[in-house]
């Protein structure tokens, strides 16, 4: 099991070779808390969170990528163990438990793990001759931001349109060339709320949202 914390960025991957080629899926357990747990489901509750640290799958020809799943996306009425936060009724509406208990250790993650929790997983493709690299990448920082990750299963399904998965994913794209465009820039307060291009002085969050489905996150002091 892998965490890191507070980190500016990590990539941690393993190389594999001679792989048949064909149609493969990665699955694995893993999960990104964006800032510190208050922070992070008050931005999950209001759709503004940035998920910054994905799995990948790269070849020769081309990248695959998921954003690891947000801590947020399970919450139980009891702890797995004593360190577990209990979250407020707010920032999760419509939950029906009585008490939102998120995990806050790698035990706890281990134990969720152990549950199934956190699973989650994408297709790829492998072209004759190549090498795939498989990996955790995370390449932004929101202060206290915490990735957990263990688990990964490969699994073959052969090669032709005959294997070719119904939900292979849409967003695929070829390794970095540095031609991706910016698409939008928004900004939020250190609450997570969203807020107009900032002109008061304070700490501000810029998120920017790239044409080539990155998103870098940085912590801006106005003066």
């Amino acid at each position: 099991m892998y965490e890191f914390y507070n980190n500016a960025s990590f990539d941690i991957s393993q190389t594999l070779y001679g792989l048949n080629p064909g149609y493969y899926r990665l699955d694995y357990n893993g999960y990104y808390r964006a800032g510190d747990m208050f922070m992070a489901a008050l931005a999950h509750r209001d759709g503004t969170e940035a998920l910054n640290a994905e799995a990948y799958v790269r070849t020769e020809s081309t990248v695959f990528a998921k954003p690891l799943m947000s801590i947020c996306e399970v919450e139980k009425p009891d702890k797995y163990e004593a360190a577990d936060f209990v979250m407020p009724d707010s920032l999760f509406p419509g939950s029906p438990n009585n008490y939102h208990c998120v995990v806050n250790s790698m035990l706890a993650g281990h134990l969720a793990f152990e549950d199934g929790e956190y699973e989650d997983g994408f297709y790829f493709q492998v072209k004759e001759g190549e090498t795939v690299r498989v990996g955790v990448r995370k390449s932004a920082l929101i202060a206290g931001d915490w990735a957990c990750f263990d688990d990964f299963r490969l699994h073959y399904y052969g090669d032709g349109e005959e294997n070719r998965p119904e939900d292979m994913p849409d967003g695929i794209r070829s390794p970095e060339d540095g031609t991706a465009s910016l698409v939008d820039i928004a900004w939020y307060g250190l609450n997570g709320m969203r807020v107009d291009e900032p002109s008061c002085p304070g700490f501000y969050i810029k998120v920017e949202r790239w044409s080539d489905g990155r998103r870098s996150v940085t912590k801006i002091l106005i003066r």
